[in-house]
Order: C-alpha cells, then structure tokens, then sequence
C-alpha cells in the first residue's frame, strides 16, 4: 500500500507496505440521510481494521519522530435517491508510519460502584455534597516514558460527561421543588484541581507535556447514569479519542449494559441480571395471579427516603409500603405504635410481603381524612423516569391512623389495591393485645382481600330477670324471651346463671346460597371476624346458642372458602340432646375465602373495591 504525499513541488512517496503494518490509524465514517421525515445519521468509528478508500486529497505533516509522517483528510459526496430523498456521506482518517499511542480511559473501581445521593428536602440551595465520587483516569498507552519508542506525549488532556438530569433524587425526595435537583452526574471544581475547571460537564488539564490525568466524578442521584469520554492533543497537533479499556465501547456510568441504567454490580448482586430495567414481575407465594409490586427495577434500584433514611425495596420480593400514624413520641401512642409494627410484620409475613413502614409525613403527601382517597396522594415513587417504561404506575403507601371511632377499625374505601385506600384507621378503644391482629386484619383489606362474606350478623342486648332472658335490638324495644343453649352442648343454659344485662354479638344463620356469614369460613383465616358470643339458627327461632369458649382470632390466610371445624355440619348433638347440630356459622360466600390468592399490592392493576367506593357493610367492634 502507497499513501502520495504532495510536497508543494516535489511527489514523494510513502511506503507503508501490507496494511497490517499501518498503526494508530483511525477512519471516522459519517453517513446522513434525510427525506420528508426526520433525518437520520449514522457515525461509525474503527481502528482496525483499516478501511481502504480512494483519496483524491488530504494533508500530511511530520510525526513526532524522526522519519514520521502523518497523513490525514476528509472525503465527502453526497447524492439523492429522488426528489425529496437525499444523502450525504463524509469520511476522515488519520495514518501513521510510525509507533502511536492509544488513550484509555477507566475508573477506579467501576466495577463495583453505584451512584448515591445525600439527602435534600427540596428547600433552599440545591446540595453541594456528593453522595459518592468516582477517580476517572486517562493514560496514554503505551506511555512515552515506559517505551522504547519514540512516542508523543500529550499537551492537553480533556475529560467530557454527559449525565442523566433525572427529577429529584431518590423515587420520593424532595418532596417539594424535585425539579430543582442538582445535575445528577457533575464534575466540581472544588474536587478536581489542578484541572481546568470548563462546566459541570468539561475539564481539561494545564497545557504542557503529560502522560495521564485523573478527574473526580460526583453523584448527586441514586439512580444517576451517564457516559464519561476523554481526548488528548498530542505533541503532532492531532487530536485522539480515548477508548474504554482499549475496546470500542464507550464507558458507561455506572458500569452498566447499554439498554439499562443500573449498575452492573447491583443487578449481580440480587440476582436480576437478566432483568430489564422496566421489569416489575415479583411473586408471592399466593397472590391473584398480577405479579410485581407497582415499582420497576429500575424505582426499587433509586430507592426511597423514609425518615431521612434510605430505603431499597427488594427486587425479589413484592414490597409494601405504610405510613404508621400513630406518635412515636406520644408515651400512649408510642406504646400503640410498636403493637401496630407487629400487626404489620404479621401480615406481610402471611402475605408473602417486604415491609417498609418507616416513612414520615416529609415522604409524601398525605390524605386529608379518610374521606379522601384522591390517588395524586399518597404516592412513593412520583419523582418518576418514564423512558423505556421504567415508570409503569404511581404506586401508593397505605396510612395507619387513629381513628376518631371508640369501636370501629377500617380500610376505608377498600377492600382493594392500595391507591384506593384513603387510610386505614384503628378504633381508639383497642387494647394492646387487640391492636397487632387487627392491624393485620385490615391491612389485608388493603391487598384486595375482602371478608369471608358481608352478612349474618347482628347486636343485641340481653336482659335478664329472674331466670326469664329477653332479646332486644336496642334500650327501648319491649323484646323477645329467649332460651339459651350451650353451643357445644346443645345442652340449656339456665338463665338465672347469666348476668342482669349484656351486650351479644349474634351470628344470624345465612340461608341465601349467594351469600355468607362474616364469621364463616376457615376457622384460622386471618379474614374470618372471630367475635360472635352466640348464634340464631332460624330452625328454633326462640333459642340462642352461647359461644363458649370464646373464638381465637385467625392468624393464617385461607386456601378455600370451607369450614374444617366448627364451621362445617356438626351432625347430631350427643346425648341426651339428640338434635341437629348444624355448622355454627357455614362456609364463607361464593368467591370469598381462599384469602391467600386474592393477595394484590400492585397499584397497575387498581382492583375496584368490593364494597363499590367505600360503602362496606357495618363492622361490628
């Protein structure tokens, strides 16, 4: 191969010899191509192999070294394949007859960094302090000082960044003003002199003779990703892209794959490296069959702030976010507030659930009462990256609140997904050991898990007198006379033994076949109301059957809607009763029961309630 060098008067020739005898070459092709629509251009860059064109003109000047030339040039042409379809294409290279040097560009422990933030509420000057630094280094290759070549050295070398600019910081700080973010990957001055300190963006070393430099790179963002490049000018006057460890590709921060913005070592270690960043498919042991959690892969790697703490959500596991309401500096609520965290553990260990139940007001906007279940609040992940669908939905966090009611525990507007559920109140006058089963009972409601059935069930007040009882509905009514039974027994319960007056939780026989009991069902399902004291079978309308012992609460999530104990047909009573004795309160209602594969906390499928936007039937304290 022969490059003509035209000297201004005299032709001289360049003998290179066989192509692989060319060194530091370089070939930049750029090809452009627009018609009625956007244009749309492609730049490919190759060091070997040598693509071989023909030159019509260039330029040449002397190498750095004695006997060296370096040839360089540009040809373009441009065309059209019709009237409105046109093309244009430019090519540039770059050939050297003697011994060159690469510029590589690595990071200090790329492999294994990840992006952080420091924490920010939004207000006053945007945070100075970096959540990690990274040491970018540049090193000429081979390096003139270590070769046995003569090698140019270089005048200048340049670092440049292009970085994500992702709202906020983490998936839900700030809460206010996230646009005011700082700049998620940044050079700063203040961390890298001597260099020349350009933009946020651009640095460069001191002109003079070098052989390497190193820059520090600043995270302010999580989930920050970006690319770092670097160019030197060589002692020749010629200019030399850097390549990321002597390959083509260009170096990703952090170390990452091309089509993804999390770190490489993260993904490896939580095992989801072959999980695009869009990817929400966790599972439960259960479930309704809708896999993931309402964040993607990318959301749970940029994590959340509670309490000015970072929270990860884990990527194998479907997590679950609350807000507990209850004070811990109240010496009352304080005390309520540790048997609510048990009540939360107890249901997300049932559900299969990772909860994260330290978030503080700053974390989010909360409901204004239970009347309000607008879904623009309550959301943990609104400082959302729509691009590649790594944001699929707005997913909530569920509200734990005292509630204003003596008696009544709810999810209010649920059951359902948490985006609909306004709050979650507790009633005032639960005791301690009340307060974890019941937390757990209506935080289930807020994982589209209803009860067992809506009906049979009714308060009624007994009044004793002598050894005569009577039923009433409320003080005023004159009532029934009642006999009442033992309910494991059968056997008659004399009346003269209960007290003067008493407030009874009747379980009420269901007879309609669409239709169940609140009390029916699997007797250890978390979901089956356990606080019946006596029941009304409509086969003796005059007699009530005393519960005793009374029920224990469900701590388990049911895998069919049948009773297994007393809530199937008990047969006959023994001796000397010898009556039916049926199932104390049935099997729970068509579609109900099987607690465990209604389970969703996924706000992309938002279930409407079962109760048709908050009107649920009267739930007994």
């Amino acid at each position: 191969m022969y490059i003509s060098i035209d000297t201004g008067g005299d032709f001289a020739a360049l003998e290179f010899g066989a192509l692989e005898d060319i060194v530091g070459t370089t070939t930049t092709k750029t090809f452009n191509e627009s018609s009625c629509g956007p244009p749309a251009l492609t730049t490919s860059t190759a060091d070997d192999p040598v693509f071989v064109y023909e030159i019509t003109d260039g330029y040449w000047k002397p190498g750095t070294t004695p006997g060296s030339i370096v040839a360089y040039g540009s040809n373009s042409s441009t065309g059209s394949y019709s009237a409105t379809h046109h093309w244009s294409e430019t090519v540039t290279w770059r050939f050297t007859n003697q011994p060159d040097v690469r510029l590589i560009i690595d990071a200090t422990n790329l492999d294994s960094w990840r992006p952080m933030a420091t924490l920010w509420n939004g207000s006053g000057s945007e945070p100075t302090i970096a959540g990690a630094t990274l040491q970018i280094n540049a090193t000429l290759d081979p390096k003139p000082s270590a070769s046995t070549l003569p090698l140019p050295k270089a005048q200048k070398i340049t670092f440049r960044l292009t970085s994500s600019n992702v709202l906020g910081t983490a998936m839900n700080s700030p809460r206010l003003a996230p646009e005011n973010s700082p700049q998620d990957l940044q050079f700063e001055a203040s961390l890298n002199t001597p260099l020349v300190f350009v933009d946020k963006n651009t640095l460069h070393t001191p002109t003079g003779l070098i052989e390497d430099a190193a820059a520090t790179l600043s995270s302010f963002d999580w989930g920050a990703y970006g690319e770092v490049t670097a160019e030197a000018l060589l002692e020749d006057g010629t200019t030399i892209v850097a390549r990321f460890r002597n390959t083509g590709e260009p170096m990703r921060i952090p170390k990452r794959q091309a089509t993804s913005y999390i770190a490489d070592s993260w993904k490896s270690a939580h095992g989801v490296s072959n999980l695009d960043d869009s990817s929400d498919n966790e599972t439960l042991l259960g479930g309704d069959g809708h896999s993931g959690d309402g964040l993607t892969l990318y959301e749970e790697y940029r994590g959340m702030v509670a309490n000015g703490q970072r929270v990860e959500p884990n990527p194998t596991k479907v997590d679950y976010h609350v807000y507990n309401g209850y004070s811990a500096s109240d010496p009352v609520q304080s005390q309520k507030r540790q048997h609510i965290i048990t009540g939360i553990m107890q249901f997300a260990a049932l559900a299969d659930l990772q909860p994260h139940y330290d978030y503080g007001l700053a974390d989010f906007t909360p409901s204004d009462s239970f009347n309000d279940n607008d879904p623009s609040k309550r959301i943990i992940n609104f400082n959302a990256l729509t691009e590649g669908l790594r944001h699929r939905t707005d997913q909530h966090l569920v509200m734990i609140m005292p509630s204003l009611s003596l008696t009544k525990s709810k999810a209010h507007f649920g059951p359902s997904v948490p985006r609909n559920i306004s709050r979650v109140e507790l009633a005032s006058s639960l005791g301690d050991s009340q307060i974890p089963w019941t937390t757990a009972h209506e935080l289930a409601h807020t994982a589209n898990v209803p009860h067992h059935g809506d009906h049979g069930q009714r308060i009624a007040i007994w009044e004793r007198s002598g050894s005569t009882v009577t039923e009433k509905i409320n003080a005023s009514d004159s009532g029934i006379t009642i006999q009442v039974h033992s309910e494991s027994t059968g056997i008659s319960v004399p009346g003269s033994i209960l007290p003067p007056s008493q407030i009874m939780i009747i379980s009420h026989e269901v007879t309609n076949s669409q239709h169940g009991s609140i009390f029916g069902g699997d007797e250890t399902c978390l979901m089956r109301q356990p606080i019946a004291t006596a029941v009304h079978w409509d086969r003796w309308p005059l007699r009530r059957y005393v519960i005793e012992p009374h029920e224990t609460p469900g701590t388990d999530l049911c895998t069919d809607r049948l009773g297994k104990t007393f809530n199937k047909d008990q047969n006959m009573y023994p001796q000397p009763v010898s009556e039916p004795h049926p199932s104390r309160h049935g099997d729970a209602a068509p579609q109900r029961g099987n607690c465990r594969e209604k389970i969703c906390v996924n706000d992309y499928y938002n279930h409407p309630p079962y109760y048709g936007g908050g009107v649920a039937p009267e739930e007994i304290p």
